[in-house]
């Protein structure tokens, strides 16, 4: 769902979150911010950032909130 800490790291090429944030803030990336400080971004949208198109299984799904 997420990319990993390790993920964040090598798609940013920073170590520490704070620079992790600002490379992702100055490409436009869209990503949450974890309790602890650390940017957290989902795999899907890094896919559709790098020009993937969204998988079938994805596409044009509403969330079911009915279970809620």
């Amino acid at each position: 769902m997420f990319l990993s800490e390790n993920e964040i790291k090598a798609l940013t090429g920073y170590k520490y979150a704070k620079k992790q944030i600002e490379w992702l803030t100055s490409r436009g990336y869209k990503y949450d911010i974890t309790a602890d400080g650390k940017p957290k971004v989902l795999v899907s949208y890094l896919e559709i950032m790098l020009g993937a198109k969204p998988s079938s299984k994805n596409a044009n799904t509403q969330p079911d909130f009915s279970v809620i």
